[in-house]
Protein backbone atom coordinates (compact mmCIF):
# COMPACT_ATOMS: atom_id res chain seq x y z
CA UNK A 1 0.00 0.00 0.00
CA UNK A 2 3.00 2.32 0.66
CA UNK A 3 4.18 1.64 -3.07
CA UNK A 4 0.61 3.26 -4.52
CA UNK A 5 0.65 6.14 -2.05
CA UNK A 6 4.21 6.77 -2.56
CA UNK A 7 3.84 6.77 -6.23
CA UNK A 8 0.58 8.70 -6.06
CA UNK A 9 2.43 11.50 -4.32
CA UNK A 10 5.10 11.67 -6.46
CA UNK A 11 3.25 11.75 -9.58
CA UNK A 12 1.18 14.99 -8.04
CA UNK A 13 4.17 16.36 -6.72
CA UNK A 14 5.63 16.41 -10.83
CA UNK A 15 2.54 17.29 -11.49
CA UNK A 16 2.04 20.50 -9.58
CA UNK A 17 4.95 22.26 -11.68
CA UNK A 18 2.95 22.04 -14.40
CA UNK A 19 1.27 25.30 -14.53
CA UNK A 20 4.03 27.06 -12.29
CA UNK A 21 7.05 25.82 -14.51
CA UNK A 22 8.21 29.24 -15.81
CA UNK A 23 7.88 31.06 -12.66
CA UNK A 24 9.82 28.45 -11.02
CA UNK A 25 12.21 28.87 -13.70
CA UNK A 26 12.76 32.24 -12.97
CA UNK A 27 12.82 32.31 -9.28
CA UNK A 28 15.22 29.37 -9.88
CA UNK A 29 17.60 31.86 -11.75
CA UNK A 30 17.67 34.36 -9.26
CA UNK A 31 18.08 32.29 -6.13
CA UNK A 32 19.76 29.03 -6.86
CA UNK A 33 22.46 30.19 -9.17
CA UNK A 34 24.98 30.31 -6.46
CA UNK A 35 24.43 27.03 -4.58
CA UNK A 36 23.93 25.57 -8.16
CA UNK A 37 27.71 26.75 -8.90
CA UNK A 38 28.72 25.50 -5.40
CA UNK A 39 27.76 21.89 -6.15
CA UNK A 40 29.24 22.05 -9.84
CA UNK A 41 32.31 23.06 -7.95
CA UNK A 42 32.51 20.56 -5.22
CA UNK A 43 32.72 17.60 -7.95
CA UNK A 44 36.49 16.81 -8.54
CA UNK A 45 38.39 18.13 -11.82
CA UNK A 46 38.41 14.74 -13.59
CA UNK A 47 34.69 13.70 -13.79
CA UNK A 48 33.29 12.29 -16.96
CA UNK A 49 29.85 11.36 -15.95
CA UNK A 50 27.31 13.69 -13.74
CA UNK A 51 23.56 12.30 -12.71
CA UNK A 52 21.37 15.81 -11.59
CA UNK A 53 18.83 14.16 -9.78
CA UNK A 54 15.63 16.33 -9.25
CA UNK A 55 17.57 18.26 -12.03
CA UNK A 56 14.46 20.54 -12.38
CA UNK A 57 15.05 23.69 -14.60
CA UNK A 58 18.49 22.46 -15.42
CA UNK A 59 20.50 25.25 -13.00
CA UNK A 60 23.24 22.55 -12.26
CA UNK A 61 23.73 21.22 -15.28
CA UNK A 62 24.09 24.26 -16.40
CA UNK A 63 26.38 25.01 -14.28
CA UNK A 64 28.52 21.31 -14.62
CA UNK A 65 28.93 22.14 -18.00
CA UNK A 66 30.46 25.65 -17.91
CA UNK A 67 32.82 24.33 -15.71
CA UNK A 68 33.88 21.17 -17.24
CA UNK A 69 34.51 19.95 -20.55
CA UNK A 70 32.64 18.69 -23.84
CA UNK A 71 33.16 15.14 -22.90
CA UNK A 72 31.51 14.96 -19.34
CA UNK A 73 28.44 13.51 -19.59
CA UNK A 74 25.83 14.89 -17.67
CA UNK A 75 22.59 13.66 -17.22
CA UNK A 76 19.08 15.05 -15.50
CA UNK A 77 16.50 13.25 -13.86
CA UNK A 78 13.02 14.83 -13.12
CA UNK A 79 10.03 13.20 -12.18
CA UNK A 80 8.34 16.14 -14.20
CA UNK A 81 8.46 16.27 -17.92
CA UNK A 82 7.40 19.60 -17.38
CA UNK A 83 10.54 20.68 -15.76
CA UNK A 84 12.66 18.61 -18.61
CA UNK A 85 11.33 20.34 -21.17
CA UNK A 86 12.02 23.89 -19.38
CA UNK A 87 15.43 22.62 -18.54
CA UNK A 88 16.29 21.43 -22.06
CA UNK A 89 15.25 24.55 -23.46
CA UNK A 90 17.03 26.38 -20.81
CA UNK A 91 20.11 24.46 -22.29
CA UNK A 92 19.27 25.44 -25.81
CA UNK A 93 19.01 28.78 -25.17
CA UNK A 94 22.63 28.55 -23.56
CA UNK A 95 23.96 26.14 -26.90
CA UNK A 96 24.55 23.37 -24.48
CA UNK A 97 21.60 21.11 -25.12
CA UNK A 98 23.81 18.59 -26.85
CA UNK A 99 25.51 18.20 -23.67
CA UNK A 100 22.84 16.92 -21.91
CA UNK A 101 20.83 13.96 -21.58
CA UNK A 102 17.38 14.66 -19.59
CA UNK A 103 15.28 11.59 -18.53
CA UNK A 104 11.91 11.31 -16.76
CA UNK A 105 12.57 9.01 -13.52
CA UNK A 106 12.76 8.68 -9.94
CA UNK A 107 15.15 8.91 -7.66
CA UNK A 108 13.95 6.46 -5.63
CA UNK A 109 13.93 3.83 -8.39
CA UNK A 110 17.30 4.39 -10.89
CA UNK A 111 17.40 2.47 -14.24
CA UNK A 112 21.24 3.11 -14.41
CA UNK A 113 23.64 0.36 -13.92
CA UNK A 114 25.82 -0.13 -10.96
CA UNK A 115 28.49 1.75 -10.89
CA UNK A 116 28.18 3.72 -14.01
CA UNK A 117 28.65 7.41 -12.81
CA UNK A 118 31.43 9.76 -11.68
CA UNK A 119 29.44 12.08 -9.52
CA UNK A 120 25.53 12.84 -8.41
CA UNK A 121 24.57 15.99 -7.66
CA UNK A 122 20.95 17.29 -6.13
CA UNK A 123 20.17 20.86 -5.67
CA UNK A 124 16.87 20.82 -2.74
CA UNK A 125 15.33 17.74 -4.60
CA UNK A 126 15.86 15.35 -1.29
CA UNK A 127 13.22 16.64 0.62
CA UNK A 128 10.72 16.11 -1.68
CA UNK A 129 10.95 12.59 -1.37
CA UNK A 130 8.86 9.92 0.19
CA UNK A 131 11.89 8.07 1.08
CA UNK A 132 15.05 10.03 0.94
CA UNK A 133 17.25 6.75 2.60
CA UNK A 134 16.09 4.89 -0.72
CA UNK A 135 17.12 6.91 -3.14
CA UNK A 136 20.43 7.95 -1.34
CA UNK A 137 20.62 3.53 -1.31
CA UNK A 138 20.16 4.20 -5.45
CA UNK A 139 22.71 7.31 -5.69
CA UNK A 140 25.33 4.84 -3.86
CA UNK A 141 24.43 1.99 -6.31
CA UNK A 142 25.04 4.12 -9.36
CA UNK A 143 28.35 5.86 -8.28
CA UNK A 144 31.29 4.13 -9.42
CA UNK A 145 33.83 3.07 -6.28
CA UNK A 146 34.97 7.01 -4.71
CA UNK A 147 32.56 8.66 -6.46
CA UNK A 148 31.02 11.86 -5.60
CA UNK A 149 27.93 12.52 -4.36
CA UNK A 150 27.14 16.50 -3.84
CA UNK A 151 23.29 17.58 -2.28
CA UNK A 152 22.35 20.56 -1.06
CA UNK A 153 18.95 20.21 0.92
CA UNK A 154 17.67 23.09 1.99
CA UNK A 155 15.97 24.48 4.95
CA UNK A 156 12.69 23.30 6.33
CA UNK A 157 9.84 25.49 6.64
CA UNK A 158 9.80 27.20 10.42
CA UNK A 159 8.27 25.36 12.44
CA UNK A 160 5.28 27.80 13.29
CA UNK A 161 4.22 27.88 9.74
CA UNK A 162 1.09 25.33 8.92
CA UNK A 163 4.10 23.72 6.35
CA UNK A 164 6.61 23.25 9.39
CA UNK A 165 4.15 21.83 11.20
CA UNK A 166 3.14 19.11 8.47
CA UNK A 167 7.27 18.73 7.32
CA UNK A 168 8.40 16.68 10.49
Amino acid sequence: MADIEDADWKARDANSYDAVADDFNRLTDRVSVYAAEELANALPADVKSVLDVGCGTGIVMLSIARRFSQTTKITGLDLSPVMLATARGNAADQGLVDRFDFVVGDAEALTLKNCSVDAVTSLYAWRHLPDPAKATKEVFRVLKPGGTFAVAVGSAPPLTSSAGIFSS
